[in-house]
């Protein structure tokens, strides 16, 4: 069956053409009493040939639409002139340190480096592994003895997670490949004798069902060097390597391990309901003691590390850092200046007192500082060769407004000489949910928007982890409206400043962040030219029942549960379009290999918007083949793709 649709499409330079029509049944499921129709659940067949055919459609359409724009070749070709060098502050083992760093290519390679020394040498190149830049590396980490090197690798941008081992005197790696790992599991532990690591391994899916199929956890195992995956033994098996733990997690409360001090005590780095704004405590493993040294305050911990017998701690204060010391027993030494506002990470010591760390904002590109505790002074380490003309750009704090009055952090950055006229195309992002921090970093795929006279804006919304664990708590489950509401404020204030105006007000977000856009364009259409969600959980009765989406039910609710179905289902997209509705220009975005968030919430929303627009706004769906959730996307991918996304944003913002 395929649901027949008069809608159309008007093409940049003025023709109209008819949507694609989609794979439709008459399914109808009841839950709670409630009818809830679901005419594209043939989408959910990722694999079927008429969802293939309507996929191929789509983009067709998607492609002519976007490529009739004149703006788009020169956005393309401003982001392919960006050559940005980016370097983490990575891992530090004695005199030596481990990054990784972008050099122009698709993938950035894991460098050595003595500190202290201008000399760098390349341990892996992940541009090796495949010419289009499909393979990448995501978590990597040194043995403890500095001799190996484990790194996951990922295939097209899946969770799905492949471990290798390299053996940093030979260059070579081990005849053994772990497979079953993933993205957002614990990160390896490497033994104590560096002879082996623990990891967490999952069971395979069936065949041609990892985009689907729900992700079911195995166990956390142990592997001994140079010996085959098959040999592996379960972490609690007796007799196996120490190890010294970095993590531990119970009802919502986690415990990071920094380190230890000159007693041997545990330094630890505590988050959760029991600490709501973070603290550092002192962790006394044999005595089972534990006791506060550093409190939680009015600022959120966010981050910290303890160095030199002193304790690192980033706070996040309207969502930008605050990097503060203090000595062991908790007595504060003082705050260390950072360049402006913006994000504080990689803190790692170094040898000589020093402590290293990387600072960003949405004007300075990320640069690594040593700070050493003896003067109290930071210097640079590293920053990008060519230079970045950072006063060319402003970025201004602007306090918004929510509907219950709760004050939300927007970050807006522009071209210093750029007058507000009210009507600036106005490209709004955020992500609201899941403890997650928005701060205002750098991203170089926006500066060709900034430098045309766009204007980009970031908001810290309740559901993310700016503000602490209660910030959190009132964006998520029966409080999730607050989310929508908070990013409807940041648009008005937005309009209310005097930077643009509703037709030239433009919102993004990717994952959490695509649910958040496509929720707020329905709920208020009126306030948005244009909206862009990627990669989003748009069915919200049937989140739960794909991949990876039983983690989210903390985070969303059970739909099993009366009150939160009833709540989901006033927010859920795919159930809240509403027929003739002139929504804003709509661009869905998703990968076909995305196993985080099954691509059907797009295919299935963008269906749903098409057949119910009465035609006067563009809704597209473009679908990236042969990538996942957004990570690991190489670098021509990325480079399309926000080609893509500032065209159709440029298109759609300017009219009038």
């Amino acid at each position: 069956m395929q649901i027949q649709t008069s809608s159309t499409i008007r093409l940049p330079q003025g023709a109209r053409k008819a949507y694609p029509q989609a794979p439709a049944d008459n399914t109808v499921e009841e839950l709670h009493g409630v009818k809830v129709a679901d005419p594209f659940r043939p989408l959910e067949k990722l694999n079927a040939p008429q969802t293939k055919a309507f996929i191929k459609a789509e983009n067709a359409l998607t492609r002519e639409y976007l490529e009739q724009i004149p703006e788009r070749a020169d956005f393309e070709k401003a982001l392919n002139a960006i050559s940005i060098e980016t370097r983490s502050v990575g891992q530090v083992q004695g005199n030596t340190a481990y990054y990784a760093k972008s050099v122009g290519k698709n993938h950035a390679p894991i460098f050595q480096q003595e500190i202290g020394s201008s000399q760098e040498k390349m341990l892996l190149d992940p541009n090796e592994f495949s010419q289009d830049g499909s393979i990448s590396i995501d978590q990597w980490k040194v043995s403890p003895d500095g001799q190996s090197l484990a790194y996951g690798i990922r295939r097209n941008g899946t969770d799905e997670m492949e471990w290798r081992i390299r053996d940093l005197k030979t260059g070579e790696d081990y005849a053994e490949k772990l497979s079953n790992g993933r993205y957002g599991a614990d990160d390896i532990s490497w033994s104590d004798d560096s002879k082996g690591f623990y990891y967490s391994k999952y069971k395979q899916p069936g065949e041609g069902q990892a985009i689907t199929e729900v992700v079911s956890y195995e166990n956390q195992y142990y592997h001994e060097l140079a010996t085959p995956q098959s040999a592996d033994v379960t972490a609690d098996t007796p007799g196996l390597p120490a190890q010294d733990w970095s993590y531990k997690s119970v009802d919502g409360n986690s415990w990071s391990r920094l380190g230890d001090d000159a007693q041997g005590i545990n330094v630890v780095m505590a988050k959760g309901p029991m600490y709501p704004k973070g603290a550092i405590l002192a962790w006394d493993d044999e005595n089972e003691e534990q006791k506060v040294v550093v409190p939680g305050g009015d600022l959120n911990l966010s981050d910290a590390t303890f160095a030199h017998n002193q304790v690192f701690a980033n706070y996040l204060k309207d969502g930008h850092s605050h990097l503060v010391r203090f000595d062991r027993e908790g007595n504060k030494l003082g705050e260390i200046d950072l360049p402006g506002m913006g994000s504080v990470s990689g803190m790692h010591e170094a040898p000589d007192g020093r402590v290293l760390y990387s600072f960003s904002s949405p004007t300075q590109p990320a640069t690594v500082y040593s700070f050493d505790v003896k003067t109290g002074l930071s210097s640079e380490l590293w920053k990008p060769a060519a230079g970045f003309p950072s006063d060319r750009y402003v970025t201004k704090l602007i306090m918004s407004p929510s509907k219950d009055g709760t004050e939300v952090p927007v970050y807006v950055t522009h071209r210093a000489d750029l007058e507000m006229d009210g009507k600036r195309p106005t490209y709004l992002y955020a992500y609201g949910g899941f403890d997650v921090n928005e701060t205002p970093a750098f991203d170089w795929t926006k500066m060709p928007w900034l430098d045309a006279g766009g204007v980009y804006a970031t908001a810290c919304l309740r559901g993310g982890g700016e503000n602490g664990e209660q910030w959190h708590k009132d964006g998520m489950r029966l409080r999730k409206q607050n989310v929508f509401d908070d990013f409807i404020g940041a648009g008005e204030s937005l309009i209310k400043a005097g930077i643009t105006s509703p037709k030239n007000l433009g919102i993004g977000g990717g994952s959490n962040g695509g649910l958040l856009v496509a929720a707020t364009e329905l709920q208020r259409p009126d306030l948005f030219g244009a909206a862009i969600p990627e990669v989003g959980v748009h069915d919200m009765p049937r989140f739960a029942k794909f991949t990876g989406g039983h983690h989210w039910i903390q985070e969303y609710g059970e739909v099993e549960k009366p009150n939160l179905f009833k709540n989901m289902m006033t927010y859920s997209p795919l159930h809240n379009v509403k027929d003739g509705v002139a929504y804003p220009a709509t661009m869905v975005m998703t990968g076909d290999h995305d196993d985080r968030v099954t691509p059907s919430h797009s295919y299935k929303l963008a269906a749903e918007m098409q057949q119910s627009s009465p035609g006067e706004n563009p809704v597209l769906l473009r679908t990236q083949a042969n990538i996942g959730h957004g990570f690991g996307t190489p670098r021509w991918m990325r480079i399309e793709e926000n080609a893509d996304k500032l065209a159709f944003l440029w298109e759609n913002l300017n009219a009038g």
